[in-house]
């Protein structure tokens, strides 16, 4: 839509009888748009499964990234986790999913390639549990939040986990870099309860 007068510019359709969880995010440059959507419950194999996947617990998410201008399909992979939150880095080389299982994964933006795991995360498993992941504004660490009642900071480029974050409240919903990566707030998961911390020092 247009921000500024509400208009429908582009309607790009996803399989809805399959797609139970949507999430898009638009590239830094605003050209091309990253839709993932969960879950397709059908005996095909996925593009990336890794070793601990559990078959009858997950569906089979589909990423696809698309030109916003013509709505043209660029890139489109599928995974064997059900992906709940995708972001795009602030340089648009890399795509950034996060998984109802607390893993983040880290991929090629151009070749859908799994580049990494960020799996630190450890929670039982829940129906509705979520997990949200998200960049930094200079695309360098990347922040999770997930239902063990954590956000771990890691490093986007070898996976070490920077800095843990310990809400006083349980089941953190989601968190968030400042615009100059100095705070990070995270949200418990009934949305009742807001903290902020030093990115720096964890306080």
């Amino acid at each position: 839509r247009s921000a500024s007068t509400g208009e429908v510019l582009r309607s790009l359709k996803v399989n809805r009888r399959s797609s139970t969880w949507m999430t898009a995010a638009f590239s830094p440059t605003g050209q091309h748009v990253l839709i993932a959507t969960c879950c397709e419950h059908k005996p095909i194999l996925a593009d990336h499964i890794t070793s601990d996947s559990s078959l009858d617990r997950t569906g089979i998410s589909r990423m696809t990234t698309r030109d916003a201008s013509t709505g043209e399909v660029l890139l489109n992979f599928t995974y064997h986790r059900t992906v709940k939150s995708a972001a795009w880095s602030p340089t648009g080389d890399y795509l950034l999913t996060a998984s109802d299982d607390g893993i983040a994964t880290l991929w090629n933006a151009s070749t859908g390639e799994a580049l990494r795991e960020l799996a630190d995360h450890s929670i039982p498993w829940l129906s509705d549990s979520r997990e949200t992941a998200v960049f930094s504004p200079a695309g360098e660490r990347v922040l999770t939040a997930s239902y063990d009642s954590t956000a771990k900071m890691w490093n986007a480029s070898t996976g070490e986990v920077l800095r843990r974050f310990t809400p006083e409240h349980s089941d953190v919903r989601s968190a968030a870099f400042s615009p100059t990566g100095e705070y990070v707030l995270t949200s418990i998961s009934d949305r009742s309860y807001f903290t902020m911390f030093d990115a720096s020092t964890g306080e």
